[in-house]
């Protein structure tokens, strides 16, 4: 039995295979498109071409990018994030955009769906949340609105940390200290962009969240792009 696909009419078709009926190519598209516009990664690394990505960071990037984007995997939610540190322009965006990417069409292939409660995926460039997490600190409701968004995501993205304008104790700064000690304690994947080396990031941050941020991830680092 085949049903006409309600995506494209009469050019795909959905089979019926032992009861079950699978995807046709388009509407596994329309569900990869569902997740980005969900996730919030932007388009220019949504986008992304393993060419954008400078060669000594490809080599450089943990196991787990390479079987999802490689080989088609779906990773470990669970205590499986990264950190890429490396300088300007190794294309750091770019490889997280091709890992999440890979994930969201790894998800059509498996035949789960967008709203998935399961499969939630968040991505943010830093810089500009900790401007909202300032300007909203006394709005509680959607401060919580914000805190159930990164706490409940499969993975998180934090795209360019470091690039902030911080101020020790500041508001914005409790907050990044609240999303990463949530995430570490439910044990979920936070995976992180930055240009700042360990050392810096420690002497940035401070032991707590540092130790925090690290200690189930894979840290990357890149000293130089020279190949």
């Amino acid at each position: 039995m085949m049903i006409v696909c309600n995506i494209c009419n009469d050019n795909k078709w959905l089979y019926t295979k032992q009861g079950q009926i699978i995807p046709c190519e388009c509407l596994k598209i329309k569900w990869v498109n569902e997740l980005i516009n969900k996730s919030g990664i932007p388009d220019r690394y949504a986008s992304a071409f393993l060419s954008k990505v400078h060669p000594v960071l490809l080599k450089g990037l943990p196991e787990t990018w390479h079987r999802v984007v490689e080989e088609g995997e779906l990773p470990e939610y669970r205590r499986s994030g990264f950190i890429i540190s490396s300088p300007l322009a190794c294309g750091k965006s770019s490889a997280v955009g091709l890992y999440l990417v890979s994930i969201f069409r790894a998800m059509a292939e498996r035949q789960i769906r967008p709203n998935s409660p399961s499969h939630q995926h968040l991505w943010c460039n830093w810089a500009s949340e900790y401007d909202w997490f300032q300007q909203n600190c006394i709005n509680t409701e959607d401060l919580n609105k914000k805190h159930n968004a990164f706490s409940n995501a499969s993975i998180v993205i934090l795209d360019n940390l470091g690039s902030e304008s911080i101020k020790q104790e500041s508001f914005a700064s409790k907050q990044l200290n609240r999303i990463i000690s949530t995430r570490y304690e439910k044990g979920k994947s936070t995976i992180v962009t930055t240009n700042l080396s360990k050392k810096q990031l420690l002497e940035r941050y401070g032991d707590p969240l540092f130790n925090k941020l690290v200690k189930d991830s894979i840290f990357c680092e890149i000293k130089e792009k020279k190949q």
